[in-house]
């Protein structure tokens, strides 16, 4: 089975087409009667049977069921589907609710449908009703109640079944709810129920059924083939008892009653209640519906009859009830459905007719149209006629009708006129059109001919403009008529669009005639919304064709035009649009908007933001130079200098987050942008440039190279900071502080790469203070070890005094420990005791150093770490490291690790086990033991410490061994108080465990001295100890025998002695040995005992005696061992010389030959004395002498010996001659020749000894006297002498015969020589004691006097203790010893040279002197002066001796003044003052001069002058101190200040001028000014020492002070603030002093000139004009009130923008100026128009912000802006409130109409709308109008007319109008005044505007006519004027008539702007433009008459051809006619076809 669900409704009753079915027609009793098709049901597949079709019309809604479909129509109209809708089973019946909202289906399975039709036909819930095979037929709905209805269903098998109280409210208010619907729903459905109220019939079958209502209750009627059954009554009536029966009854709803047709085809009326009917008259029935209405306002009964078999036709009959008359009757299809209208809205009569689509190829009808009759009249049918174009029937009709022909030929010239359309087929030529001019021409009807005209749709744009002409001019014929003013509008309209259309689409394709697209289009931009049309053009891109609508249709779209609809048309435009396509388009819409809304100033530059920012991603390479140029000629295009613009202008600029302001930065933007890009090589993206100042500062500083960063910010950046009000200092201290918070902290890597670019950039910060912050937080992130920028900006912040330079130094000492930090993975942890375990254990060749560098400021860390050290590598027995540690510390560090080393040893000790380690430290008390002794000796103060150390060092020596060795663990206590119980208990101990051992005594005895050795005890005493215990004499033996036996007692040891003696006695036995003990320790003891024990040892002594002579038996026999012993020990003690010995060297090999010969000649001559001459043989192996000489033998040997070569053999040689020579001389008979031989040979020996002895390097005097005296006196006097002369050079030689010749002539007796010897023997004495000071021995040897008084005063600049020397000096050479001792004095304190000891602290070096050279010195000074006898010798030396001394040496200056017992505490205090005290500046002149003169060999100071002031009593103190004062150092000189008699005062302003003089040197010469303050510490400080001064006058010197301060500081803020605080103080100084006749005024003058100065420079106001002024701040006030810039920021874009309020608030505060009043009178002066230069030809009317587009608008002049600038500012609201007096005072007569309406129009620019509201107390309206008034009447008193507002508001303007022709007609400021009242009170007569129009095209006034032209072309009357023509003509033709031949640049600007204007010209197909042509040819400017070519008709067109023909250079003239589009020149694509069509024909 089909679905018929396709629906077509909503047909044009008065169409026919072949679908709607052939109209019928029937005319009824005068009346036509006409059916129409207003809705089709298709199906949607193929119908395979006759299809059940159920028709209804329920409470409006038309229902049509057809099988398994349903659709519902809103009304009976059909025009709107509520649904359609399908289901699976056949529709067996339904029904709607009473208000048309829910539908019920029933299905022929039993399922009931709820559906919503409001709701989009949602299922509200489904139901199965019956769940047999029981189908429901009919089904009935009763209202309960407004929320509930009851449902009545009735089956097939005659069941009632109910479904009650179903709850309609509570389904809308769910579903309107929305809110969980489904669920809701789905509950709502389980809780229906369904009530079988009638079980039916059991064999009857019910064929139809219906209800009703009947005396308000429910009555259903029920038929069946036998029956009639009614329920609830249950009355039936059986069709067996009559010869009919009933199809169909229905019930009457306002009457008991119902209607039925029976079998018969006859209606009959029932009685429902009896069941008797009456029969009706009708026959032949088929069907009947009735439609009634609720109220029983209608009751009609719808009749179908047949005719009969063959009829292919039936006949509707409409019958009225209860009177049954008929209404008319209409034939109608066979195939025919009733439909029954329940309670229809109107008279109406609906059927259904069936039909068959042939295509369809089936036999069942497969179409359902919904039919409707309607009455006609004979217009109607006369309109078919002429529809169907059957002009000569209708007239005939007409005639019939007696009805008029004027439609007839308006429908035949409607057909004509179709005939040119675009579908004709044929192309319509002229004739045609003008015989459809000719049937116009015959047509009454204007308004027909006018929509006739404006609907054609002529393919030629020819004939189509010239049928709108036509109408047109039958408009203009018929004007009279007030009626076709409005259709003159229409067809202007219709003429305005097909010109814009002509121009998007002719002139853009080129066509004359439109084809059918070209056509379609025309009509739909005809009927078009223009807005969105302009919307859809800009959406497509196409600009040109979106301006022509824009400007052409302007005043239609403008209507529509809001703040929304600027936005709307900005967000259509496509984003990637040509900036040169953009300008045509912009060029006409931005000023046009603009005029008339103003308010879209927001959105229009909003936009042209975003596109800008848009061109930096498409046009790259063109950026930023396309957007400087975009936004240039943007910014003209917005016109700021009109009147309007200007306001807003002004508004949006004191707005801070304006667009425009947004846009202005834009600009400036994208000009820095272009700056960077081409001055400094790097882009910059624009959104980031625009962000935050700070923020885009910061990426600034970051892309530009290193190298260019100081002129970048010196020339670009700091501009940018300025314009963003951004101090210098801070941007830069803060991207500084941001670099250092993203970078890696100072352990990470090598040299960070920010540290260039951060170093160099805090250069450039100005502040010191800031500065330096900058670099301490740079040092604190910079990484390790310092990169050589970071070093540099080290070194440069040194050269700064301030605090922060100590932390910088701080840093700079940090990086070492930094690094160590680093090296050892610590930096994150710092200093601490597990980082020097690391540096330790690590070791590496720095571990020294690190420590050193981590603990540098640590003393006790430094101390306790290298202790740490010492032990862990003393630990290990690592004594390399130990020793390398130890070499390297200093000396308070050193004295700490050595007692830590004793310490430890003495901790370790106290251990019961010893630790292992223990050894090695040992080992090193030794070494420390001498540091100790060395810092003893260097230290005094801590030598007694470092002494007991030392001891205790010795005692914890012992004390190991003792637990070592011995196993004896000793305490300290113990060791000092109980020694000898310590060795008596170990011996004790010993002896038992030995004893048990069997172990030797000798083991024993060395044991027991060990430890006495140990315990420091005496060895006697242990020896003591030793026998008392044991009582053996062994272990004396064993003292005795050893070498430990020497004895040396001492005076307690004695009793040791007695006890060891009285032991012996007592159980010894008798032993010699240990007698002559005995006897030596009692000889000991006597001689060192005390006095009182004498007696007791002589005793003993005697008794031993005994002892030794009892044992001593074998004495005589020889002495014993003990008495060998004793001779050894005692001969060691013998005092003997050496005997010279020969070298050693093995002997020659001819000593022995030669001692044999001369054994043999002294044998041989003994012999021959003995036997004669007789030969004797000696030895065999000697030479055999017989028959041989004595006498030649010895001369041989002689000779032989004098010749030898002594050699190192001197002293053999002499020996064996001297052997030989005295045993000659002893041998008798010897020839005395010989003996003389052998002496000489001995004296020559001699000789040579002796040379040799002197010679040698140690002297022998005892052998060199022996060797003398062999000699005779004289030899050896003359030896002696020769050799003193011949060894004067040899030093050594000649002292050493010095002092022999002194011992020979005093042995001797030889004073003479001896004297000469003692003097040669003192002058040795002094040269070898003076050689360690530096005199030569051949100096002193040399020496007279004067020389010797020379190398005394060279002695004593050594530094050695001397006195005694030169006592022993002046005694040996006689000189004056105390006059010695004055010279050392003042050589001593002259040449002192302390050592400097330099120490860094915290980054400062300091000196220090060391107190022992100090104190040495006293010392030395004391000792000497103690010498000195003649104290006043002694004062006159020291005084005179003080002014030669170094003037630096304090110390020198208090040690002689405590000599000479000075009393002068003053200058003691000073030099201690000038000892702490460490000078700041650099040595003076004076300084130099000094030194110089004290010491002229030098060409420098001394070193110490670096930190020491020198003390030159001489010189004049303040000259000295000087340059020592500044602000860090006045307080230490105050506080001396009473010490030297300074006033404080002096010191504080030497100071003040100190610390300027260095912070600003000589740059107050510079004629810069300083906008902030680069040193704002420095007057604080100022400040500060000034309030130290005292004394009465302590203002004033502070005053003189700052005076000078403001003198020498630079321009600018510094010195600004300077003299604040002089001025300051100089009012208090005049209060409590006398001052200076004139200088406060002084003072006065320089504080108010630089504070003006200051602000002046600070608002950019500072040239020399208003610098010039600054002593009359009255004049300068209004000069800076006249400032140019005024005015500029109101009319255009200008980055001098200076806050003038502010400066001249800031100045009238200083000169305590009254600044309200100042403005006030301003404003009164500048409200006042000036008459001399009003300008007539400017709009009459500027009311609020936003304008009309009746008023005009103009310039305000210069005071007007100027006096709106002042109003803004301040108190805006008593500002206002004083306007408004002014504006609205109507009874103050001071002020003219003129003055109160600028007051007003101030009042509007500086309040918003709502405050000027609530102010003025008026609405906007009230306000706008009464300034109108005001503008008016000023201007009519201006022509001599006077109003007031009441007499203006109340007068007729149309008389006004009249007395201004009548009076001032020849004024053109009239003609102005009566155009702008027309316009503002809509005055629109045709003669009047006309006849103004004209006099002003007449006059020229090109400017004005601009304005109000388009501002009326909406008027037509206006527009079709003669006026208006000529107005347009002068607009466009003025400006080429004007050009100049050869025509300048603003000439060409004119012209094109009137190019732009003829766009929007309504008119522009009436001007002639032929002049214009020649005026563009004749100024040689072809192109502007080529932009002309779109609005000329066919001959200018040729002419412009022609003379282009003959034009060369066309390329040129198209170029630049191309460059107009830019301009706004539009369809220069159709001028360039023109031109290219003619240069194809040229060339053809």
């Amino acid at each position: 089975m089909a679905l018929w669900n396709n629906v077509i409704s909503g047909f044009d009753t008065e169409e026919e087409t072949v679908n709607f079915g052939a109209r019928t027609v029937a005319e009824y009793n005068g009346s036509l009667y006409e059916t129409s098709t207003i809705a089709t049901i298709q199906s949607a597949g193929k119908v395979t049977k006759e299809p059940n079709v159920l028709p209804s019309v329920q409470f409006s809604r038309v229902c049509i069921a057809i099988d398994k479909s349903v659709t519902i129509f809103e009304n009976e109209t059909c025009e709107k589907i509520l649904l359609n809708v399908s289901f699976g089973s056949l529709i067996t019946c339904y029904c709607i609710s009473h208000d048309g909202i829910f539908l019920f289906v029933m299905l022929s399975n039993g399922m009931l449908y709820c559906f919503h039709l409001l709701n989009k036909g949602q299922i509200i819930f489904s139901k199965n009703i019956t769940k047999n095979e029981d189908t429901i037929i009919t089904i009935f709905l009763q209202n309960e109640s407004d929320e509930c209805t009851n449902i009545y269903l009735i089956a097939k098998s005659g069941a009632i079944y109910s479904v009650p109280q179903f709850n309609v409210k509570l389904i809308q208010s769910t579903i309107k709810a929305e809110i969980d619907v489904n669920d809701t729903l789905k509950k709502l459905a389980e809780q229906i129920t369904c009530v079988q109220l009638f079980k039916g019939f059991s064999c009857n079958e019910v064929i139809y059924a219906t209800a009703g209502m009947i005396n308000k209750g429910v009555s259903i009627a029920m038929l069946s083939s036998s029956m009639l059954f009614m329920w609830p009554s249950e009355q039936y009536n059986n069709f067996n008892t009559l010869h009919y029966n009933y199809t169909k009854v229905k019930f009457f709803r306002n009457y008991i009653a119902m209607l039925g047709l029976r079998t018969d085809h006859i209606l009959s009326l029932i009685c429902p209640q009896t069941l008797l009917s009456v029969k009706m008259s009708f026959k032949s029935v088929s069907d009947f519906v009735i439609i009634e209405n609720n109220d029983n306002s209608l009751c009609q009964i719808l009749v179908l009859r047949t005719a009969g078999d063959v009829s292919t036709t039936h006949t509707l009959h409409v019958l009225s009830f209860p009177d049954f008359q008929e209404i008319f009757q209409i034939n109608i299809p066979i195939i025919t459905y009733l439909v029954e209208i329940m309670d229809p809205c109107a008279e109406i009569i609906l059927y259904l007719e069936g039909i068959n689509n042939l295509n369809s190829n089936t036999e069942y009808i497969d179409t359902i149209r919904v039919k409707i009759i309607s009455e006609s009249i004979p217009e109607y049918q006369l309109q078919r006629l002429l529809k169907r174009g059957q002009f000569d029937e209708a007239e005939a009709f007409a005639k019939k009708f007696n009805l008029s022909t004027e439609s007839i030929y308006c429908a035949k010239a409607a057909s004509l006129l179709s005939q040119f359309g675009p579908w004709a087929k044929e192309r319509s030529d002229s004739i045609q059109l003008d015989v459809l001019i000719s049937i116009f021409d015959k047509i009454e009807n204007v308004q027909y001919i006018v929509e006739c005209c404006s609907k054609a749709l002529i393919p030629d744009y020819k004939q189509m403009r010239k049928i709108h002409l036509y109408a047109r001019s039958r408009i203009i014929e018929n004007t009279a008529k007030d009626k076709y003013l409005h259709l003159l509008y229409l067809i202007n309209d219709i003429l305005h669009k097909l010109e814009t259309f002509h121009m998007i689409w002719g002139y853009q394709k080129n066509l004359e005639y439109y084809d059918n697209d070209t056509m379609k289009e025309w009509i739909r931009f005809s009927r078009t919304n223009f807005m969105e049309e302009y919307k859809t053009y800009l959406s497509l891109g196409e600009m040109e064709a979106a301006t022509l609508i824009w400007t052409r249709h302007f005043l239609d779209i403008i209507k529509y035009v809001s703040i929304e609809t600027v936005k709307d048309i900005f967000a259509v435009l496509p984003k990637k649009v040509a900036p040169f396509t953009l300008w045509p388009w912009l060029s006409h819409f931005i000023p046009t908007l603009l005029s008339f809304v103003p308010n879209a100033m927001y959105e229009i530059i909003l936009w042209c933001c975003k596109t800008v920012k848009s061109f930096e991603k498409f046009y790259n390479t063109e950026w930023p130079q396309i957007g400087i140029d975009f936004t240039t000629k943007f910014i003209k295009l917005l016109k700021f200098e009109e009147s309007h613009q200007s306001l807003y202008f002004h508004q949006e600029c004191l707005n801070k987050d304006s667009n425009l302001k947004q846009l202005l930065f834009l600009i400036q933007a994208m000009s820095d942008i272009k700056k960077l890009k081409v001055n400094y090589r790097f882009t910059m993206f624009l959104d980031s440039y625009i962000g935050d100042p700070i923020e885009v500062s910061y990426m600034l500083l970051d892309k530009i190279h290193v190298d260019m960063i100081p002129n970048f910010v010196n020339t670009f950046l700091n501009q940018y900071m300025l314009n963003n009000s951004l101090q210098n200092d801070y941007v830069l201290s803060t991207y500084v502080q941001k670099t250092l918070r993203n970078s890696r902290s100072w352990w990470s890597g090598e040299e960070a790469p920010w540290e260039k670019r951060v170093v160099v950039i805090i250069d450039l910060i100005q502040n010191i203070e800031t500065k330096l912050q900058q670099i301490l937080e740079v040092l604190k992130k910079a990484t390790v070890p310092w990169s050589s920028s970071i070093t540099a900006l080290v070194e440069k912040s040194n050269n700064f005094d301030h605090s922060l330079t100590t932390q910088i130094r701080m840093e700079y000492n940090c990086v070492p420990i930094k690094l160590v930090l680093k090296r050892y993975g610590y930096e994150r942890i710092g200093i601490n005791n597990k980082l020097i375990h690391r540096i330790i254990k690590e070791n590496y060749d720095s571990m020294i150093s690190d420590i050193q560098q981590i603990t540098k400021n640590d003393l006790l860390l430094r101390k306790k770490a290298f202790s740490s050290c010492l032990n862990y590598y003393l630990s290990r027995a690592n004594f390399e490291n130990v020793m390398k540690i130890l070499n390297c510390l200093e000396d308070e560090v050193l004295s700490y690790c050595c007692l830590q080393i004793v310490n430890y040893v003495t901790a370790s000790l106290s251990l019961k086990t010893i630790p292992a380690s223990l050894v090695h430290y040992i080992e090193m008390l030794g070494w420390v033991r001498l540091q100790l002794d060395a810092l003893s000796k260097k230290c005094k103060t801590q030598s007694h410490y470092c002494k007991s150390v030392i001891n205790n060092i010795k005692e914890i020596t012992s004390m190991y061994h003792l637990k070592k060795i011995f196993h004896l663990t000793v305490t300290f206590k113990d060791y000092q108080i109980k020694k000898k119980d310590i060795l008596q208990n170990y011996i004790e101990k010993l002896c038992n465990e030995n004893m048990k051992k069997d172990e030797s005594l000798f083991v024993i005895y060395k044991k027991v001295i060990k430890v006495a050795d140990l315990l420091k005890l005496q060895r006697i005493d242990a020896i003591s100890l030793l026998l008392e215990w044991t009582k053996n004499m062994d272990f004396l033996n064993y003292f005795v025998r050893c070498d430990e036996g020497q004895l040396n007692l001492t005076t307690d040891e004695c009793q040791h002695v007695s006890k060891i003696c009285h032991l012996i006695l007592q159980h010894a036995k008798m032993d010699a040995d240990i007698a002559i003990v005995m006897r030596n320790l009692c000889c000991s003891a006597l001689c060192v005992c005390l006095d009182d024990e004498l007696q007791s040892m002589l005793l003993l002594h005697s008794w031993v005696n005994l002892y030794q002579e009892c044992s001593n038996k074998n004495l005589k026999h020889g002495l014993n061992t003990v008495d060998i012993k004793h001779d050894e020990i005692s001969r060691t003690n013998w005092k003997l010389y050496n005997i010279y010995k020969d070298l050693a060297i093995a002997a020659d090999e001819f000593l022995l030959p030669l001692f044999r010969n001369a054994i043999f000649i002294q044998q041989f001559h003994i012999a021959k004395s003995k036997h004669g001459t007789q030969c004797i043989t000696i030895d065999k192996d000697v030479q055999n002498y017989n028959q041989i000489n004595i006498e030649q033998s010895l001369e041989e040997f002689c000779d032989k010996m004098k010749k030898v070569k002594v050699g190192h053999n001197d002293y053999c040689l002499l020996q064996i001659v001297k052997t030989m020579y005295f045993n000659f001389c002893v041998t008798p008979n010897i020839n005395n020749m010989l003996l003389v031989k052998i002496k000489s040979v001995y004296f020559h020996l001699l000789i040579v000894l002796l040379k040799k002895i002197i010679s040698t390097r140690t002297f022998d005097l005892e052998l060199s006297l022996s060797c003398l005296f062999m000699l005779s006196d004289s030899e050896a006097c003359k030896w002696i002498s020769v050799s003193c002369k011949s060894s004067q050079l040899d030093c050594t030689r000649h002292f050493r015969i010095t002092m022999l010749g002194c011992e020979y002539f005093h042995l001797i007796n030889n004073k003479t020589l001896l004297q000469l010897f003692e003097d040669n023997k003192t002058l040795h004495f002094w040269a070898q004691k003076l050689s360690k000071y530096s005199i030569s021995y051949k100096e002193i040897l040399t020496s007279d006097t004067a020389i010797k008084r020379e190398i005394l005063q060279r002695t004593m600049a050594y530094n050695d203790d001397l006195v005694s020397l030169f006592q022993e000096f002046c005694l040996d050479f006689g000189f004056d010893i105390q006059h010695c001792l004055l010279l050392y004095l003042q050589t001593v304190v002259k040449t002192w040279n302390p050592k400097l000891n330099i120490k860094n602290l915290n980054g400062k070096k300091e000196l220090h002197i060391d107190e022992d050279e100090v104190n040495e010195l006293r010392r030395k000074c004391n000792v000497i002066a103690a010498h000195i006898t003649d104290k006043v010798a002694l004062k006159n030396c020291i005084t005179t001796v003080f002014s030669q001394i170094n003037f630096y040496h304090y110390e020198v200056f208090i040690i002689l003044m405590d000599l000479i017992e000075d009393k002068n505490f003053e200058h003691r205090n000073y030099f201690c003052f000038l000892q702490n005290y460490t000078r700041t500046s650099q040595p003076t002149q004076i300084e130099y001069d000094e030194w110089m003169h004290l010491h002229p060999g030098y060409t420098t100071l001394p070193t110490i002058a670096e930190w020491r002031l020198p003390f030159l009593p001489k010189i004049e103190l303040w000259k000295l101190i000087t340059p020592e004062l500044n602000l860090k150092t006045y307080e230490i000189w105050l506080d001396i200040a009473p010490i030297l008699k300074v006033q404080p005062h002096i010191i504080c302003t030497l100071a003040i001028k100190g610390e300027v003089l260095r912070a600003w040197g000589n740059k107050h010469k510079t004629n810069k000014w300083s906008l902030c303050s680069k040193n704002s510490s420095l007057l604080n400080d100022v400040k500060k020492c000034i309030e130290r001064m005292t004394g009465p006058d302590a203002l004033y010197y502070g005053t003189a002070a700052l005076y000078y301060v403001v003198n020498h500081t630079p321009p600018g803020a510094d010195q600004v603030a300077a003299a604040k605080e002089c001025y300051k103080y100089a009012q208090l100084s005049a209060q409590e002093s006398i001052f200076e006749e004139g200088m406060l005024q002084k003072i006065k003058f320089k504080y108010l000139r630089f504070t003006s100065e200051h602000i002046l420079y600070t608002h950019g106001l500072g040239n020399k004009n208003y610098l010039s002024f600054i002593e009359n701040p009255y004049k300068l006030v209004r000069e800076l009130y006249t400032d140019e810039s005024i005015p500029q920021r109101y009319r255009r874009i200008t980055d001098h923008r200076p806050n003038i309020n502010s400066a001249v608030d800031s100045i009238s505060q200083l000169f305590s100026i009254n600044v309200v009043k100042l403005r006030m009178e301003l404003l009164q002066e500048w409200l006042q128009p000036d008459f001399e230069y009003v300008k007539f030809n400017q709009s009459v009317t500027e009311t609020l912000a936003v304008t009309t587009n009746s008023e005009l608008n103009l310039n305000y002049d210069d005071n007007l802006l100027r006096a709106c600038y002042i109003m803004e500012y301040g108190n805006v609201e008593l500002s206002a409130n004083f306007l408004i007096s002014i504006g609205f005072g109507d009874t103050n007569e001071d002020y003219s109409p003129e003055v109160r309406y600028r007051a007003l129009h101030v009042l509007q620019i500086i309040v918003d709308t709502v405050k000027l509201e609530d102010l003025t107390k008026r609405d906007y309206q009230t306000i706008r109008n009464y300034m109108k008034s005001l503008k008016y009447i000023g201007k009519l008193e201006l022509l001599g007319i006077g109003y007031t507002i009441n007499t203006f508001e109340t007068c007729s303007k149309f008389e006004l109008i009249q007395i201004l022709r009548k009076t001032q007609s020849y004024s053109s400021q009239a003609l102005i005044i009566i155009a702008q009242l027309c316009i503002d009170f809509e005055i629109y007569e045709y003669s009047l505007w006309d006849q103004n129009l004209t006099k002003l095209a007449k006059l020229l006034m090109v400017d004005v006519l601009k304005k109000i032209l388009p501002q009326v072309r909406n008027i037509d009357i206006i527009v079709n004027s003669n006026g208006y023509l000529l107005g347009w003509e002068v607009i466009i033709s003025e400006p080429f008539r004007k050009m100049d031949t050869y025509p300048t640049s603003e000439q060409i600007d004119n012209c094109i702007e009137a190019l732009r204007l003829l766009y929007s010209c309504p008119v522009v197909h009436m001007l002639h433009f032929n002049d214009i042509i020649k005026y563009c040819f004749e100024c040689q400017q072809p192109h502007l008459a080529l932009a002309f070519l779109p609005f000329l008709n066919e001959d200018d067109t040729t002419f412009i051809v022609e003379k282009m023909k003959h034009t060369s250079n066309i390329p040129k003239i198209l170029e630049n006619l191309n460059n107009l589009f830019v301009n706004g020149i539009l369809c220069i694509a159709y001028c360039n076809k023109v031109m290219q069509n003619m240069q194809e024909q040229m060339n053809s």
